[in-house]
């Protein structure tokens, strides 16, 4: 269960505040069209921005590959990350 939370942890972070913001907004007696409306723009937004700062592909496509880089002589950025 804790892998779950752990690979989605922002996909249920994002569903946890939308849902708190339809709450505070029906407290606040706001309209279903306008709040539909808000939830949709925020997802889109929220949907495009997660998109742009995914990381790309890697460079390099083996070990071999990696090591000659290395050894160039110049310098090397090596990022490491997790795709959870």
């Amino acid at each position: 269960m804790f892998a779950f939370f752990n690979q989605f942890s922002f996909v249920v972070m994002i569903v946890f505040g939308l849902l708190v913001l339809i709450g505070l907004m029906r407290w606040r007696r706001t309209a279903w069209g306008q709040i539909m409306g808000i939830v949709l723009v925020i997802s889109i937004l929220t949907g495009v921005i997660w998109s742009a700062l995914r990381p790309g592909g890697s460079s390099v496509s083996s070990l071999e590959e990696a090591r000659t880089q290395l050894a160039a002589g110049k310098p090397v950025l090596i990022e490491f990350y997790s795709n959870y």
